[in-house]
C-alpha cells in the first residue's frame, strides 16, 4: 500500500475560524466537566447538557483540524482518502475501468471570507485550483481524483498515478457535436 498525504483539507481562514470555535467550545465544556466533578450532587439542567455536548463538538473539530487529504494506491486500485496521524480513516475508491489518460485542469475561483464579507459584501479572495482528472480514451468521461490549490502538489500526485497505472498525460479535449 502506497500512501501520498498531500495537504490539509482546509484553507488557512477555515483553520483559523475552526481553531477559535474549538478553543471556545473546549473551555466551556471543560469548565462544565470540572464543575460536575467538584459538585457531584448538583442537579444538571439543559444548559449543562449543552455545555457537555460542546466539549464533544470541540473534540470533533480538533479531529477535523488534524486531518489531511491524500491518495492511496493499493493492489492496483486508487483511493482518495482522509488521514489522521498518517492513518486513513475515510477513503473512497476511484473507478479506473476504461480510463487511459490523466490531466490537470486549472480553475479560477473566488471565496468569500467570514468577517470581511459582512463589512464589504462584494469582496472575495481569488484562488486558482488545480484538479486532477482521469479520462477515457476519447475524453468523453472524466473522474476527479484530487483537488488542490498548489500546482506542485497536483503534479506530484499526477506523476505518482502515471507511474503506477501507466496513464498518458493529455490536455483535456472532450468530443464536440456538430450543430445543425
Amino acid at each position: 500500500m502506497k500512501k501520498l498525504i498531500v495537504k490539509s483539507g482546509l484553507t488557512s481562514h477555515q483553520r483559523f475560524m475552526l481553531t477559535i470555535f474549538c478553543a471556545f467550545f473546549f473551555i466551556v465544556g471543560t469548565s462544565e466537566i470540572i464543575g460536575i466533578t467538584l459538585f457531584p450532587t448538583m442537579k444538571l439542567h439543559t444548559g449543562d447538557y449543552i455545555a457537555l455536548f460542546l466539549f464533544v463538538v470541540s473534540l470533533g473539530i480538533l479531529f477535523l483540524l488534524l486531518s489531511k487529504e491524500g491518495i492511496i494506491i493499493d493492489n492496483h486500485r486508487l483511493f482518495n482518502s482522509q488521514f489522521i496521524f498518517g492513518k486513513p480513516y475515510f477513503k473512497t475508491e476511484i473507478q479506473l475501468l476504461n480510463m487511459t489518460d490523466i490531466s490537470i485542469m486549472n480553475y479560477d475561483m473566488s471565496q468569500k471570507l467570514v468577517f470581511v464579507s459582512a463589512v464589504k459584501p462584494d469582496f472575495s479572495e481569488d484562488i486558482r485550483v488545480s484538479k486532477i482528472y482521469i479520462l477515457n480514451e476519447n475524453h468523453s468521461q472524466k473522474r476527479l481524483v484530487f483537488s488542490t490549490i498548489k500546482r506542485e502538489r497536483a503534479e506530484l500526485i499526477m506523476k505518482e498515478i502515471q507511474n503506477e497505472f501507466n496513464f498518458k498525460f493529455n490536455h483535456y479535449n472532450p468530443p464536440t457535436r456538430r450543430r445543425r
